[in-house]
């Protein structure tokens, strides 16, 4: 080989040396740094004067969380779905229960009965411009400091496995109570707060701590005294997220020291959990009842029977299949189903007037379901009979007479407003 080519190739495996060396080295330093800062204990303000910790402090954490993130993104997704609502027409001041509830609020009814994103959805959802306003000024408070103290990826664990675990609790105490607002996933907020206080003890200084306390304590303390007494405010969210607060904020706990390395694994541990949970709560609850859900699943039902019947009738207008093979049809494919469907219902209605007595307009509402389903019912099978001794026009007749009966009570129900 070349003697040039030799010391070319011998030069390039010395530089190769050379540079493994010193990355070696520089890796060695920053581990014995990391070891320093380990040994030296907690982050001390150099100054006992309030002002000056505070600011100390305020420069530490931001030095360790350099931007804050998750904090003004979830405040303004507040914002925004806030004046959604509005510019369809809700309140701003006072919406209706029922203006929540379609916009996504928690209701065990729905929620449990095939909506289970409502879970997610209601804390992202206020009664009015004062309730946002409080639970956004409590959130902005203290949020800053939080998510630098965890970082973002937790703080936004934190605030979602919070907010999840509010819902929960509210599901579970007052499944038929309409509950929306983002103060179970602040109160979360508040809980990581103390879990990092308690889990490393002096990292904060007590002139935060002071400040952070006052906002925390007020926020805390006049919810759960102005809930107790105001029936659209849920303690029990509030209990839920502070309590999945804390246990999230305790499980992401880390140092305050400089450098330390982004953490995805547990934030997508805890939040993976919150969501195992709800799906848990979901399957495994009783189904609430409501009006609206007894109304609508037997709808449904009377939806796809009619739709049954129409196609038999259909084929014997059209003479595929004869009288007795017609009402041999009905008499399998439509009576059985519709004596089911409104079995249900009358047994649902029975339990829902039983426990919630229901006012006149629910009751006459509930009362010409009832009829509704006899008349129907009762046409099915005139038409059957009157098909199977192959009379038509009496088939025809029995079909009239339950349409026009049909008709008036449809009519009636059309005028009650709910």
């Amino acid at each position: 080989m070349d003697e040039r080519v030799q010391r070319i190739i011998a030069d390039a495996v010395a530089l190769d040396a050379e540079k493994q060396t010193k990355r070696e080295a520089e890796e060695e330093a920053r581990e014995k740094a990391a070891a320093a800062k380990a040994a030296a204990g907690p982050w001390v303000p150099s100054s006992a004067d309030p002002k000056v910790a505070f600011a100390e402090f305020q420069l530490h954490l931001r030095a360790i969380t350099p931007r804050v993130r998750v904090l003004p993104t979830v405040f303004a997704l507040n914002l925004l779905v806030f004046v959604a609502m509005i510019a369809t027409g809700v309140s701003a001041l006072s919406p209706t229960a029922d203006n929540v509830l379609a916009w996504g609020a928690n209701y065990g009814p729905r929620t449990l009965n095939g909506e289970p994103w409502r879970l997610l959805a209601n804390f992202f959802l206020h009664f009015g411009a004062l309730h946002l306003a409080a639970n956004m000024f409590a959130l902005w408070s203290a949020g800053a400091v939080v998510e630098r103290l965890y970082g973002p990826l937790a703080f936004a664990a934190i605030y979602f496995t919070a907010g999840l675990t509010g819902s929960i609790v509210s599901l579970a105490i007052h499944p038929t109570v309409v509950s929306a607002g983002a103060s179970g996933a602040v109160f979360g907020v508040y809980g990581a707060l103390a879990a990092f206080v308690l889990r490393r003890h002096g990292a904060i200084p007590k002139v935060v701590l002071s400040r952070l306390g006052g906002v925390a304590g007020s926020f805390i303390l006049y919810n759960f005294i102005y809930g107790a007494g105001h029936a659209r405010i849920d303690n029990a969210a509030h209990l839920g997220g502070l309590i999945g607060g804390f246990a999230a904020g305790a499980f992401l706990v880390r140092p305050l020291v400089l450098d330390r390395p982004s953490e995805r694994r547990r934030p997508a541990l805890i939040s993976a959990a919150a969501v195992v949970l709800a799906g848990v709560v979901v399957l495994v609850m009783p189904r609430p009842l409501d009006l609206q859900t007894i109304i609508k699943d037997f709808a449904a039902s009377e939806s796809t029977i009619v739709a049954s019947y129409n196609a038999t009738t259909q084929s014997f207008d059209a003479r595929n299949i004869d009288g007795p093979q017609a009402a041999n049809q009905i008499e399998q494919t439509v009576l059985p189903p519709w004596h089911a469907a409104q079995a249900k219902m009358e047994s649902q209605s029975r339990a829902w007037l039983h426990k919630n007595g229901g006012s006149p307009v629910q009751k006459r509402v509930l009362a010409l379901m009832v009829q509704e389903a006899e008349v129907r019912g009762g046409g099915f099978a005139g038409v059957a009979a009157a098909l199977k001794r192959e009379d038509p026009a009496a088939a025809v007749a029995a079909a009239q007479d339950a349409e026009r009966a049909t008709h008036r009570i449809l009519a009636e129900l059309a005028n009650l407003k709910l």
